[in-house]
């Protein structure tokens, strides 16, 4: 459906009519006005050919924003020249300003993707120094209000897939509408930054995440996002679960299905971009609490994972993992085993410190979650041939830490890794209550186990 935009002058009237989808506008024409019934006349003989189904009309307000002289008159021209071409007339709006539900974005039905409220046609209203600097821009003498008109009316870029955007709380709207170009959901920001300024709509956006999930036009993404962002859906990832726990827990919550998070994370050209080990992100989702609405992408999400990983492993923890001889990598690896080996907060400083004494020592790490690591099923038991069975990550048969971690170790974990405690333990064994008995030699340790045995039967 063509859309026919007029910028009406006492002299002439400026004529420009869109495509059948309304995406590219061009002038047509200028009517010289004669008055009364003869111009509308002229203005249908204009519009003949391209059967508009939509008239805007610019309407110029003074720069206190109410209706002169001018603009009354503008207005009964349109009321007339719209019944007169038979079409539905969208450019007036009925007062000073936007109505209220357009200006601040109050709506019914937000939080969706294309929630109910977002209006399909707003009406337009256009102030006079907008129409000067539209003339000024376009110098199209008497088009640049119509225009401007059709370039907000004008569908966005074709959205294959959801595109989520987010405005930060107190982020100018300029740079939220550079930021909507740039995800591809706007054409061109400027037409939405001025107009958003002239109707006092450019502190109005609010703060939050939305979904795009198909072309919205400059008016339309103005509608989104000065509406209620969309709601989150929060999911937990516990310390402690290994990437395909948490590859569960996410499809568990909505987010997509396994498979999509998987063949991301399986993607060298993500692992790359996120500066990942090549043999994936074992290690680096970091558990903890996270809120998305339902359609965001799997890719955004494992980043965001990835970025609060980075957040909380500073360069101060990574400058003490150097100062332990270890790689942020290695330092990772050891974490995931703190990480597994203990629930206890006033543990795992401990379990470091045994870890890493043994590894200077050159004793195997002798850890049993290495053992089970990769194990199909729940099933947890393990046997003595479990101990004795070669794989890459078991540490009785394999010398000092694993390839890589074992689990995702949470904040805990990872600052006790680079800060072990200051012992010389080299054995810990289980009491059965989560707590563990650390011993600094081997008689110490098997006197301990041998209690232990006695305790339990």
């Amino acid at each position: 459906m063509r859309i026919a935009a007029l910028d009406v002058g006492e002299a002439r009237i400026g004529v420009a009519v869109s495509d059948e989808l309304g995406i590219t506008a061009q002038g047509i024409g200028v009517v010289r006005r004669v008055g009364g019934q003869r111009d509308l006349e002229a203005l249908a003989a204009l519009l003949a050919p391209y059967g508009p189904g939509r008239l805007v009309v610019g309407l110029p307000l003074t720069l206190g924003g109410s209706e002169g002289p001018q603009a009354v008159k503008v207005r009964r021209f349109a009321e007339r020249a719209a019944a007169h071409l038979d079409v539905p007339l969208e450019g007036i709006a009925g007062g000073g300003r936007p109505p209220p539900a357009a200006a601040r974005g109050h709506r019914p039905g937000g939080g969706h993707a294309d929630p109910p409220g977002v209006p399909g046609r707003p009406p337009l209203v256009i102030r006079s120094r907008l129409a000067r600097g539209a003339l000024a821009l376009t110098g199209a003498g008497g088009l640049g209000i119509a225009g401007f008109a059709v370039t907000l009316h004008r569908p966005g870029p074709p959205v294959p897939a959801p595109v989520a955007v987010t405005v930060d709380e107190g982020e100018r709207f300029a740079d939220v509408a550079a930021d909507l170009a740039r995800q591809g959901v706007l054409r061109h920001p400027l037409p939405l930054v001025v107009w958003a300024r002239v109707t006092r709509q450019d502190r109005g956006a609010h703060w939050g995440e939305y979904l795009i999930t198909r072309p919205l036009s400059p008016l339309e993404l103005l509608a989104r996002i000065t509406g209620p962002p969309d709601p989150l859906h929060a999911v937990v990832v516990p310390e402690g679960r290994t990437l395909r726990d948490v590859v569960g827990l996410l499809a568990a919550a909505g987010f997509g299905s396994e498979e999509s998070f998987l063949c991301v994370l399986q993607d060298p050209r993500f692992l790359a971009e996120e500066d990942l080990p090549p043999a994936g992100a074992e290690g680096y989702l970091f558990p903890d609490t996270y809120a998305f609405p339902l359609a965001t992408p799997q890719e955004r999400i494992l980043r965001s994972m990835v970025q609060r990983f980075r957040d909380v492993f500073t360069p101060a923890l990574m400058l003490r993992a150097a100062d332990l001889g270890l790689s942020v990598h290695q330092a990772v690896t050891l974490a995931s085993l703190v990480e597994s080996e203990t629930p206890r907060a006033e543990e795992r400083r401990l379990v470091a410190a045994v870890f890493l004494n043994r590894l200077r020592r050159g004793i195997p790490l002798q850890s049993d979650p290495t053992v089970l690591y990769g194990r199909e099923g729940r099933d947890r038991t393990l046997t003595r041939a479990d101990l004795h069975r070669p794989t890459p990550f078991n540490t009785y048969t394999i010398p000092g830490l694993p390839p890589g971690p074992i689990a995702n170790p949470g904040r805990a974990s990872l600052e006790a890794a680079v800060d072990p405690a200051p012992v010389d333990y080299l054995y810990f064994v289980a009491r059965g209550d989560g707590t563990h008995t650390f011993s600094s030699t081997l008689a110490a340790h098997n006197a301990a186990v041998a209690h232990l045995r006695r305790v339990r039967r």
